[in-house]
């Protein structure tokens, strides 16, 4: 393997198996959003929630998931970053009369939701006439 590139390497198969191999957690979260924004009746671009917002509203009942498993989830699956600075925001961009303040991570319907599973979605469902 060390004399090939990772490009050598890359192919269908492997790219399956990286999808595949990622934590429950990771495959949840990024369910749940994206169910989030194909839901949302505000049709927002972007929702911001901290670890513990994502444990209160999801995992609350689940002793397996912790704020600072979430944390890591975020930051090193999904590859997020929480804002630079500590600021207000409302949770899930649900609900305007609770702002809270924080580091909020912001999830991005681009990153989620393509443009092709909104036609694909759209396109199965049946109009009554």
């Amino acid at each position: 393997r060390s004399g090939f590139t990772p490009e050598e390497l890359s192919n269908e198969s492997l790219d399956h198996i990286k999808k595949e191999s990622k934590s429950w957690l990771y495959k949840d979260i990024k369910e749940l959003v994206t169910e989030l924004f194909y839901n949302h009746e505000l049709n927002v671009d972007s929702i911001m929630a901290t670890p513990a917002d994502i444990k209160n509203k999801w995992f609350t009942n689940n002793s397996k998931v912790d704020i600072n498993y979430i944390r890591q989830v975020l930051k090193n699956d999904f590859h997020m970053e929480p804002s630079d600075k500590v600021i207000r925001y409302t949770p899930f961009s649900i609900g305007f009369m609770e702002v809270k303040v924080g580091r909020p991570f912001t999830f991005t319907r681009d990153s989620f939701v393509t443009k092709s599973d909104v036609v694909t979605k759209f396109e199965s469902e049946e109009v009554p006439f």
